[in-house]
C-alpha cells in the first residue's frame, strides 16, 4: 500500500465534521440549568476556589448556567453519604429543578467507583446525567460500567416491587386499578369501587344464559338482539362477555364469585 492509498483510507476513517459535531452536541447539557457539587478534603483550604473556577470555565465553554452550588468542606472522598448533606442536598436539587447534569470538577469528588457509581443511578432516577468538567465520562472504567449496570437493574426490580405491593395494598382497600371493571363505577372520590347497577344485570343476565348450556357467541348474539350496548354505545362482544362469566383479570375484589359453568350440550344430529 502506497503513501496515498495510506493517507485515503486514514482520511475515510475519520469523523466527518456533522458527525463530530453531532458527538460533541449529545455530550453537552441539553438544559440551560445545571447543578454543581464541590468537595474539599480536610487541609485544601483553597481547593474550593480552585474547583469553582475550573466549573465556572466549563458552564462558559458550554453555553449553560448553574443553577446551585452545594459543597462538602474537610471531608474525604470515604466519608459517608449520610454525613455528607452537600451532595444529598445537591442530588435533590436536581430532580426540584429538573436539571439535566449533575456537575463535579472531577468525578473522585464524589468518591470512589461505587460511589460514583451510585450517584449515577441517583441521577438518573430524575433524568439526569453526571457531567465532570475534566471531560471524564466514567467510561473508561470497565467496573463502573458494570456498577451503574448493575445498580440500574436492581433500581429498575425494586420500581416494580413497589408497584406491586401498592397495587396489593389498593386491591384490598377495594380501590381501583387502572381501568373501572365492567360492573363497577367511580365511588365519589375517584378511588373506591362502587356496583353499577345496569352492568350488574347485564352480567346476571350473562351468566344466567352460560348456565342455560348457551355459547360465548350465542350470547353476544342474544344480547344483540335484546339491544344490550357497552359503555361505547357498541354492542358487546366475546371478550367482555368472557369477562363477565369468568370474572375477568380486571374483576373488582368485591365482585360476586362466577357461578359454576354448565357443561356444553351434546349437539344431536336428526
Amino acid at each position: 500500500m502506497n503513501t496515498k492509498q495510506r493517507e485515503s483510507e486514514m482520511a475515510a476513517r475519520r469523523p466527518s465534521k456533522v458527525a463530530a459535531a453531532s458527538l460533541a452536541a449529545r455530550r453537552r447539557p441539553t438544559k440551560e440549568a445545571v447543578i454543581v457539587y464541590i468537595r474539599t478534603s480536610p487541609g485544601d483550604g483553597g481547593d474550593e476556589e480552585a474547583q469553582k473556577n475550573e466549573i465556572n470555565e466549563w458552564a462558559k465553554s458550554e453555553g449553560v448556567a448553574v443553577a446551585e452550588w452545594h459543597s462538602d468542606e474537610g471531608m474525604t472522598k470515604d466519608t459517608l453519604f449520610e454525613h455528607r448533606l452537600g451532595l444529598l442536598r445537591a442530588i435533590a436539587a436536581v430532580r426540584a429543578r429538573k436539571a439535566s447534569h449533575l456537575v463535579v470538577s472531577s468525578r473522585d469528588r464524589i468518591g470512589d467507583v461505587v460511589s460514583g457509581a451510585l450517584v449515577e443511578q441517583l441521577a438518573r432516577r430524575s433524568g439526569a446525567t453526571v457531567l465532570s468538567a475534566d471531560g471524564d465520562d466514567g467510561n473508561s472504567d470497565p467496573l463502573f460500567a458494570q456498577l451503574t449496570t448493575a445498580f440500574a437493574q436492581f433500581d429498575h426490580a425494586l420500581f416494580g416491587t413497589r408497584m406491586r405491593a401498592t397495587w396489593q395494598i389498593k386491591k384490598q382497600r377495594g380501590e381501583r386499578l387502572g381501568a373501572i371493571p365492567w360492573g363497577f363505577k367511580a365511588g365519589a372520590n375517584g378511588r373506591k369501587l362502587e356496583p353499577n347497577e345496569a352492568e350488574q344485570r347485564v352480567v346476571t343476565m350473562v351468566r344466567q344464559m352460560r348456565s342455560e348450556g348457551h355459547t360465548i357467541q350465542q350470547i353476544v348474539q342474544m344480547l344483540k338482539k335484546s339491544g344490550v350496548r357497552g359503555r361505547s354505545g357498541k354492542p358487546i362482544g366475546s371478550t367482555r362477555v368472557f369477562e363477565m362469566i369468568h370474572g375477568g383479570r380486571k374483576k373488582s375484589p368485591t365482585s360476586p364469585p362466577s357461578p359454576p359453568r354448565a357443561k356444553e350440550r351434546p349437539q344431536v344430529r336428526g
